[in-house]
Protein backbone atom coordinates (compact mmCIF):
# COMPACT_ATOMS: atom_id res chain seq x y z
CA UNK A 1 0.00 0.00 0.00
CA UNK A 2 2.87 2.49 1.14
CA UNK A 3 4.44 1.48 -2.87
CA UNK A 4 0.90 2.77 -4.25
CA UNK A 5 1.15 5.81 -2.21
CA UNK A 6 4.68 6.87 -3.75
CA UNK A 7 3.63 5.88 -7.20
CA UNK A 8 0.48 8.18 -7.05
CA UNK A 9 2.36 11.11 -5.36
CA UNK A 10 4.82 10.95 -8.20
CA UNK A 11 2.08 10.86 -10.54
CA UNK A 12 0.46 13.72 -9.13
CA UNK A 13 3.48 15.99 -8.80
CA UNK A 14 4.43 15.00 -12.38
CA UNK A 15 0.49 16.26 -13.72
CA UNK A 16 1.17 19.26 -11.55
CA UNK A 17 -1.98 18.81 -10.41
CA UNK A 18 -1.82 19.42 -6.54
CA UNK A 19 -1.43 23.31 -6.39
CA UNK A 20 -4.66 23.19 -8.24
CA UNK A 21 -6.35 21.79 -5.55
CA UNK A 22 -4.08 22.97 -2.44
CA UNK A 23 -4.31 19.21 -0.81
CA UNK A 24 -0.69 17.78 0.57
CA UNK A 25 0.81 15.66 -1.65
CA UNK A 26 0.64 12.59 1.10
CA UNK A 27 -2.59 13.53 1.83
CA UNK A 28 -3.94 13.16 -1.86
CA UNK A 29 -1.58 9.84 -2.39
CA UNK A 30 -3.18 8.27 0.70
CA UNK A 31 -6.47 8.73 -0.56
CA UNK A 32 -5.71 8.00 -4.10
CA UNK A 33 -4.23 4.85 -2.38
CA UNK A 34 -7.41 3.77 -1.06
CA UNK A 35 -9.13 4.01 -4.70
CA UNK A 36 -6.62 2.45 -6.39
CA UNK A 37 -7.37 -0.91 -4.56
CA UNK A 38 -10.92 -1.29 -4.69
CA UNK A 39 -11.76 -4.94 -6.57
CA UNK A 40 -8.07 -6.06 -5.76
CA UNK A 41 -8.14 -10.30 -5.22
CA UNK A 42 -6.36 -12.93 -3.81
CA UNK A 43 -4.24 -14.89 -6.01
CA UNK A 44 -2.76 -17.84 -4.62
CA UNK A 45 1.02 -16.66 -3.73
CA UNK A 46 2.01 -18.58 -6.68
CA UNK A 47 0.49 -16.72 -9.30
CA UNK A 48 2.26 -13.37 -8.22
CA UNK A 49 5.77 -12.66 -9.44
CA UNK A 50 7.71 -9.69 -9.43
CA UNK A 51 10.29 -9.36 -12.87
CA UNK A 52 12.41 -7.02 -14.35
CA UNK A 53 11.02 -4.84 -11.39
CA UNK A 54 7.08 -5.07 -12.46
CA UNK A 55 4.44 -7.03 -10.32
CA UNK A 56 2.41 -9.34 -11.93
CA UNK A 57 -0.49 -11.68 -11.45
CA UNK A 58 -2.15 -14.50 -13.41
CA UNK A 59 -5.54 -13.82 -13.91
CA UNK A 60 -7.74 -14.76 -16.46
CA UNK A 61 -5.89 -17.44 -18.30
CA UNK A 62 -2.80 -14.79 -18.34
CA UNK A 63 0.10 -12.34 -16.63
CA UNK A 64 -1.02 -9.01 -16.30
CA UNK A 65 0.30 -6.22 -14.43
CA UNK A 66 0.19 -4.70 -11.65
CA UNK A 67 0.75 -4.29 -7.88
CA UNK A 68 1.02 -6.55 -4.47
CA UNK A 69 -0.94 -4.99 -1.88
CA UNK A 70 -0.10 -5.76 1.76
CA UNK A 71 -2.91 -4.57 3.40
CA UNK A 72 -5.21 -5.77 5.33
CA UNK A 73 -3.64 -9.11 5.79
CA UNK A 74 -4.07 -11.59 3.39
CA UNK A 75 -6.03 -15.05 3.70
CA UNK A 76 -3.80 -18.08 4.39
CA UNK A 77 -1.28 -18.81 1.06
CA UNK A 78 -2.73 -16.07 -0.81
CA UNK A 79 -1.55 -12.17 -1.59
CA UNK A 80 -3.81 -9.35 -2.65
CA UNK A 81 -3.14 -8.07 -6.17
CA UNK A 82 -4.82 -5.51 -8.16
CA UNK A 83 -3.97 -5.39 -11.95
CA UNK A 84 -2.88 -1.64 -13.65
CA UNK A 85 -6.16 -1.75 -15.54
CA UNK A 86 -8.41 -2.11 -12.43
CA UNK A 87 -6.78 0.81 -10.85
CA UNK A 88 -6.90 3.27 -14.22
CA UNK A 89 -10.93 1.94 -14.38
CA UNK A 90 -11.30 2.75 -10.61
CA UNK A 91 -10.11 6.07 -11.01
CA UNK A 92 -12.47 6.48 -14.25
CA UNK A 93 -15.63 5.61 -12.30
CA UNK A 94 -13.99 8.14 -8.99
CA UNK A 95 -13.83 10.52 -11.62
CA UNK A 96 -17.42 10.46 -12.51
CA UNK A 97 -19.22 13.13 -10.68
CA UNK A 98 -16.08 14.12 -9.23
CA UNK A 99 -15.84 18.22 -7.96
CA UNK A 100 -14.44 20.18 -8.20
CA UNK A 101 -13.35 19.84 -11.80
CA UNK A 102 -9.49 20.13 -10.78
CA UNK A 103 -10.40 16.78 -8.77
CA UNK A 104 -12.53 15.14 -11.63
CA UNK A 105 -9.43 15.81 -13.88
CA UNK A 106 -6.53 14.17 -11.27
CA UNK A 107 -8.43 11.61 -11.13
CA UNK A 108 -8.39 11.01 -14.87
CA UNK A 109 -5.02 11.95 -14.91
CA UNK A 110 -4.44 8.86 -12.80
CA UNK A 111 -6.30 6.73 -14.63
CA UNK A 112 -4.61 7.90 -17.61
CA UNK A 113 -1.48 7.14 -16.14
CA UNK A 114 -2.18 3.65 -14.95
CA UNK A 115 -3.56 2.81 -18.44
CA UNK A 116 -0.36 3.50 -19.72
CA UNK A 117 1.70 1.13 -17.44
CA UNK A 118 -0.87 -1.56 -17.72
CA UNK A 119 -0.20 -1.31 -21.60
CA UNK A 120 3.98 -1.39 -21.43
CA UNK A 121 4.60 -3.58 -18.76
CA UNK A 122 2.44 -6.35 -20.96
CA UNK A 123 4.29 -5.88 -24.79
CA UNK A 124 6.38 -8.71 -26.08
CA UNK A 125 9.62 -8.69 -24.10
CA UNK A 126 8.69 -6.67 -21.31
CA UNK A 127 7.74 -7.59 -17.66
CA UNK A 128 4.72 -10.01 -16.87
CA UNK A 129 4.89 -10.79 -21.16
CA UNK A 130 7.99 -13.17 -20.23
CA UNK A 131 6.44 -14.52 -18.21
CA UNK A 132 5.51 -18.61 -19.04
CA UNK A 133 1.98 -19.98 -17.64
CA UNK A 134 2.07 -21.46 -14.45
CA UNK A 135 1.62 -25.30 -14.04
CA UNK A 136 -1.85 -26.30 -12.79
CA UNK A 137 -3.19 -23.00 -13.10
CA UNK A 138 -6.66 -22.48 -11.06
CA UNK A 139 -10.04 -23.86 -13.21
CA UNK A 140 -12.10 -21.53 -11.10
CA UNK A 141 -11.34 -17.72 -11.27
CA UNK A 142 -10.81 -15.72 -8.54
CA UNK A 143 -14.10 -13.69 -7.56
CA UNK A 144 -13.12 -9.92 -5.69
CA UNK A 145 -15.20 -9.38 -3.28
CA UNK A 146 -16.96 -5.55 -3.64
CA UNK A 147 -15.54 -2.83 -1.84
CA UNK A 148 -16.60 0.91 -1.79
CA UNK A 149 -19.67 2.28 -2.98
CA UNK A 150 -21.92 1.48 -5.65
CA UNK A 151 -24.27 3.31 -7.63
CA UNK A 152 -26.97 4.34 -5.42
CA UNK A 153 -26.24 2.14 -2.49
CA UNK A 154 -23.65 2.90 0.41
CA UNK A 155 -21.38 0.00 1.82
CA UNK A 156 -22.43 -0.58 5.42
CA UNK A 157 -20.66 -4.00 6.32
CA UNK A 158 -18.51 -5.90 4.04
CA UNK A 159 -16.55 -9.44 5.36
CA UNK A 160 -14.13 -10.92 3.32
CA UNK A 161 -13.04 -13.76 6.28
CA UNK A 162 -9.70 -13.19 6.00
CA UNK A 163 -8.95 -14.39 9.92
CA UNK A 164 -7.79 -17.54 11.02
CA UNK A 165 -10.24 -18.73 13.46
CA UNK A 166 -10.44 -22.53 14.61
CA UNK A 167 -13.98 -24.54 15.17
CA UNK A 168 -14.74 -23.34 19.30
CA UNK A 169 -13.36 -19.45 18.12
CA UNK A 170 -16.17 -17.68 16.26
CA UNK A 171 -17.17 -15.45 16.68
CA UNK A 172 -13.95 -13.42 17.91
CA UNK A 173 -14.09 -10.96 20.49
CA UNK A 174 -13.70 -8.41 17.48
CA UNK A 175 -15.80 -10.33 14.94
CA UNK A 176 -18.84 -8.04 13.44
CA UNK A 177 -20.55 -11.25 13.58
CA UNK A 178 -23.84 -12.61 16.41
CA UNK A 179 -24.57 -16.08 16.65
CA UNK A 180 -27.95 -18.03 17.82
CA UNK A 181 -26.99 -20.20 21.26
CA UNK A 182 -25.04 -24.08 20.72
CA UNK A 183 -28.26 -25.75 21.73
CA UNK A 184 -30.54 -23.78 20.45
CA UNK A 185 -33.63 -26.18 18.03
CA UNK A 186 -33.32 -25.53 14.53
CA UNK A 187 -36.57 -24.61 12.38
CA UNK A 188 -38.23 -28.10 12.57
CA UNK A 189 -36.41 -29.12 15.95
CA UNK A 190 -34.60 -32.28 14.28
CA UNK A 191 -31.34 -30.56 15.02
CA UNK A 192 -29.79 -27.58 16.87
CA UNK A 193 -27.53 -25.21 16.38
CA UNK A 194 -24.11 -25.38 17.61
CA UNK A 195 -21.51 -22.72 16.48
CA UNK A 196 -19.06 -23.83 18.80
CA UNK A 197 -18.68 -27.17 16.79
CA UNK A 198 -19.23 -26.23 13.23
CA UNK A 199 -18.27 -22.77 12.27
CA UNK A 200 -14.72 -21.66 11.51
CA UNK A 201 -12.94 -18.97 9.48
CA UNK A 202 -9.68 -20.45 7.28
CA UNK A 203 -8.02 -20.24 3.53
CA UNK A 204 -10.36 -16.83 3.23
CA UNK A 205 -13.74 -18.88 3.78
CA UNK A 206 -16.41 -19.22 6.76
CA UNK A 207 -16.99 -22.61 7.23
CA UNK A 208 -19.96 -23.96 8.44
CA UNK A 209 -19.36 -28.08 8.96
CA UNK A 210 -22.50 -29.68 9.07
CA UNK A 211 -22.88 -33.24 11.24
CA UNK A 212 -24.18 -35.56 13.54
CA UNK A 213 -22.34 -35.67 17.07
CA UNK A 214 -24.06 -37.61 19.97
CA UNK A 215 -26.89 -38.15 17.98
CA UNK A 216 -27.85 -34.37 17.22
CA UNK A 217 -27.55 -33.14 13.85
CA UNK A 218 -25.67 -29.87 14.15
CA UNK A 219 -25.72 -26.54 12.01
CA UNK A 220 -25.50 -23.14 12.65
CA UNK A 221 -27.42 -19.70 12.63
CA UNK A 222 -25.02 -16.35 11.53
CA UNK A 223 -25.97 -12.88 11.96
CA UNK A 224 -23.71 -10.27 10.65
CA UNK A 225 -23.75 -6.90 12.96
CA UNK A 226 -24.30 -4.10 10.52
CA UNK A 227 -22.98 -0.82 12.90
CA UNK A 228 -25.57 2.20 13.66
CA UNK A 229 -28.61 0.26 12.22
CA UNK A 230 -31.76 1.59 13.41
CA UNK A 231 -33.91 -1.16 14.04
CA UNK A 232 -34.43 -2.90 17.05
CA UNK A 233 -33.11 -6.42 16.63
CA UNK A 234 -29.85 -4.30 14.57
CA UNK A 235 -32.03 -4.70 10.82
CA UNK A 236 -32.06 -1.69 8.09
CA UNK A 237 -35.21 -0.84 6.28
CA UNK A 238 -33.89 -1.35 2.72
CA UNK A 239 -30.64 -2.96 1.55
CA UNK A 240 -28.42 -4.85 -1.00
CA UNK A 241 -26.78 -7.81 0.30
CA UNK A 242 -24.73 -10.04 -1.76
CA UNK A 243 -22.27 -13.21 -1.25
CA UNK A 244 -20.07 -15.82 -2.53
CA UNK A 245 -21.28 -19.10 -1.54
CA UNK A 246 -20.21 -22.84 -1.89
CA UNK A 247 -21.94 -26.22 -0.46
CA UNK A 248 -21.00 -29.76 -0.59
CA UNK A 249 -23.88 -32.47 -1.58
CA UNK A 250 -24.39 -33.42 1.69
CA UNK A 251 -27.81 -35.18 2.39
CA UNK A 252 -30.50 -33.88 5.20
CA UNK A 253 -28.94 -30.50 5.53
CA UNK A 254 -30.20 -27.08 4.15
CA UNK A 255 -29.04 -23.26 4.47
CA UNK A 256 -31.75 -20.32 3.85
CA UNK A 257 -30.46 -17.31 4.08
CA UNK A 258 -32.89 -14.58 5.16
CA UNK A 259 -34.43 -11.18 5.92
CA UNK A 260 -36.12 -11.50 9.03
CA UNK A 261 -38.46 -8.52 10.25
CA UNK A 262 -37.30 -6.95 13.65
CA UNK A 263 -40.91 -7.04 14.84
CA UNK A 264 -40.73 -10.76 14.67
CA UNK A 265 -44.06 -11.09 12.89
CA UNK A 266 -43.72 -11.71 9.46
CA UNK A 267 -47.10 -12.41 8.67
CA UNK A 268 -47.46 -8.36 9.49
CA UNK A 269 -43.91 -7.34 7.54
CA UNK A 270 -42.91 -10.15 5.45
CA UNK A 271 -40.13 -12.16 5.15
CA UNK A 272 -37.37 -12.36 2.61
CA UNK A 273 -35.89 -15.75 1.87
CA UNK A 274 -33.17 -16.05 -0.56
CA UNK A 275 -31.02 -18.41 -1.38
CA UNK A 276 -32.45 -21.69 0.07
CA UNK A 277 -31.73 -24.51 -0.76
CA UNK A 278 -31.30 -28.33 0.17
CA UNK A 279 -27.72 -29.44 -0.22
CA UNK A 280 -28.77 -31.98 -2.60
CA UNK A 281 -31.69 -30.06 -4.88
CA UNK A 282 -31.57 -26.94 -6.33
CA UNK A 283 -31.78 -23.16 -5.41
CA UNK A 284 -35.22 -21.44 -4.71
CA UNK A 285 -35.63 -18.01 -3.38
CA UNK A 286 -39.32 -17.30 -1.73
CA UNK A 287 -41.31 -13.95 -0.38
CA UNK A 288 -43.55 -14.10 2.32
CA UNK A 289 -45.85 -10.62 1.55
CA UNK A 290 -46.25 -8.26 3.84
CA UNK A 291 -49.72 -8.55 5.29
CA UNK A 292 -50.15 -11.85 4.50
CA UNK A 293 -53.40 -13.61 5.58
CA UNK A 294 -51.16 -17.11 6.39
CA UNK A 295 -47.63 -18.76 6.04
CA UNK A 296 -48.52 -19.76 2.94
CA UNK A 297 -48.90 -16.38 1.39
CA UNK A 298 -45.94 -16.42 -0.34
CA UNK A 299 -43.87 -16.46 -4.06
CA UNK A 300 -41.75 -18.78 -4.67
CA UNK A 301 -39.21 -19.51 -7.61
CA UNK A 302 -36.86 -22.25 -8.31
CA UNK A 303 -33.64 -21.35 -10.18
CA UNK A 304 -33.03 -24.70 -11.27
CA UNK A 305 -29.37 -24.51 -10.46
CA UNK A 306 -28.15 -26.79 -8.39
CA UNK A 307 -26.99 -26.25 -4.84
CA UNK A 308 -23.51 -27.87 -5.03
CA UNK A 309 -22.45 -27.16 -8.75
CA UNK A 310 -19.60 -24.56 -7.43
CA UNK A 311 -19.38 -21.13 -6.48
CA UNK A 312 -22.25 -18.70 -6.55
CA UNK A 313 -23.11 -15.43 -5.83
CA UNK A 314 -26.59 -14.49 -4.37
CA UNK A 315 -27.76 -10.75 -3.96
CA UNK A 316 -30.66 -8.85 -2.96
CA UNK A 317 -31.54 -5.88 -3.58
CA UNK A 318 -34.50 -3.89 -1.74
CA UNK A 319 -36.22 -1.01 -1.94
CA UNK A 320 -39.40 0.86 -1.63
CA UNK A 321 -42.11 -0.95 -3.31
CA UNK A 322 -39.51 -2.96 -5.23
CA UNK A 323 -37.50 -6.51 -4.28
CA UNK A 324 -35.33 -8.39 -6.58
CA UNK A 325 -33.47 -12.05 -6.13
CA UNK A 326 -30.50 -12.52 -8.80
CA UNK A 327 -27.92 -15.43 -8.54
CA UNK A 328 -24.57 -14.91 -10.53
CA UNK A 329 -25.67 -11.79 -12.60
CA UNK A 330 -29.21 -13.01 -13.46
CA UNK A 331 -32.54 -11.71 -12.23
CA UNK A 332 -34.61 -14.73 -10.48
CA UNK A 333 -37.04 -13.41 -8.96
CA UNK A 334 -38.83 -9.40 -8.99
CA UNK A 335 -41.54 -8.45 -6.95
CA UNK A 336 -43.25 -4.33 -6.79
CA UNK A 337 -45.97 -2.96 -5.66
CA UNK A 338 -47.11 -2.59 -1.82
CA UNK A 339 -46.54 -6.45 -0.55
CA UNK A 340 -42.59 -5.54 -0.86
CA UNK A 341 -41.41 -5.19 2.90
CA UNK A 342 -41.31 -1.60 4.49
CA UNK A 343 -39.76 -2.01 7.92
CA UNK A 344 -36.56 -2.82 9.66
CA UNK A 345 -35.15 -6.96 8.78
CA UNK A 346 -31.84 -8.10 10.25
CA UNK A 347 -30.65 -10.78 7.83
CA UNK A 348 -29.87 -14.20 9.44
CA UNK A 349 -28.03 -17.11 7.34
CA UNK A 350 -29.26 -20.26 9.07
CA UNK A 351 -27.56 -23.58 7.83
CA UNK A 352 -29.84 -26.38 9.70
CA UNK A 353 -31.46 -29.57 9.21
CA UNK A 354 -34.15 -29.95 5.67
CA UNK A 355 -37.48 -28.55 6.65
CA UNK A 356 -39.05 -30.35 3.92
CA UNK A 357 -39.40 -33.94 5.62
CA UNK A 358 -38.97 -35.00 9.22
CA UNK A 359 -36.22 -37.72 8.23
CA UNK A 360 -32.99 -36.83 10.14
CA UNK A 361 -29.74 -36.62 8.02
CA UNK A 362 -27.54 -39.95 8.01
CA UNK A 363 -25.34 -40.12 10.92
CA UNK A 364 -22.36 -40.36 9.14
CA UNK A 365 -23.31 -37.27 6.39
CA UNK A 366 -20.85 -34.20 7.20
CA UNK A 367 -19.87 -31.47 5.21
CA UNK A 368 -19.58 -27.48 4.34
CA UNK A 369 -21.28 -24.34 3.63
CA UNK A 370 -18.26 -22.06 2.79
CA UNK A 371 -18.66 -18.54 2.70
CA UNK A 372 -16.34 -16.43 -0.10
CA UNK A 373 -16.92 -12.64 0.87
CA UNK A 374 -20.35 -10.60 2.34
CA UNK A 375 -21.11 -7.15 1.64
CA UNK A 376 -24.29 -5.13 3.04
CA UNK A 377 -25.26 -1.95 1.65
CA UNK A 378 -27.92 0.68 2.28
CA UNK A 379 -29.27 3.47 -0.42
CA UNK A 380 -27.28 6.34 -0.51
Amino acid sequence: MANIARMHRRIAVAAGILGTLMIPAAIWAASLGSIAVRHKVALPARLVRTTGGVQCGYVGGRWIAGAIVTTPRPPAGRRWFISRAQEAANFRAAARGAKPLAHRRALLSEASAFQRLATTAIRPGHGCANLRAPTNPPVTPVVPMPSGTLPGWQQVFADNFYQTVPIGGFPTAASPWHVYADGTPDTRAKGQYWPSKVVSESAGNLNVNVHTAGGTPMGAALLPVVAGAPGSEGGQTYGRYTFRFKVDPVPGYKTAVLLWPDSENYLADGEIDFPEFNFTSTIWGHFHRRGASSGSDFAAKNTGVLSSSGWHIATISWLPNSLTYALDGHTQLAVTGATVPNTPMHLVIQTETQTDNTVLPPANASGDLRLDWLVISKPG
